[in-house]
């Protein structure tokens, strides 16, 4: 729980910072699930938490949960069956993705000078 509670403190503050980009609230809870998939801890075939869990554990808006679901969609780490659930897609399927995802932003943020 704590790291939920340094996630959620995270947040307020890009909530205050941006709404778009690598610091946005969504991108930081994409990245969270993210890292969740990458470590195990959430696996090819696992059911992922709903807009509602989300909304609940991190205390956001839905719309901030629904682009975090849909970032990861995006990212080709989960599928969605419409009007059921989001589930973790395989690896192989993912892994390639993740990296280019990665690779993106990072240029994305070289390009901004946000980092060097």
């Amino acid at each position: 729980m704590k790291h939920t509670h340094t996630l959620t403190a995270t947040l307020a503050a890009a909530a205050r910072d941006s709404t778009t980009g690598p610091h946005a609230p969504y991108m930081l809870i994409a990245y969270a699930l993210a890292e969740k998939i990458s470590s195990g801890e959430l696996k090819p075939g696992d059911r992922m938490p709903s807009a509602t869990d989300l909304v609940q554990t991190y205390d956001i808006s839905p719309g901030t949960a629904r682009r975090a679901l849909a970032k990861l969609k995006e990212m080709s780490l989960t599928d969605t069956v419409p009007g059921y659930a989001t589930f973790v897609r395989s690896q192989k399927c993912w892994t390639n993705s993740v990296t280019n995802s990665v690779q993106a932003t990072r240029q994305a943020d070289l390009d901004a000078g946000t980092i060097t």
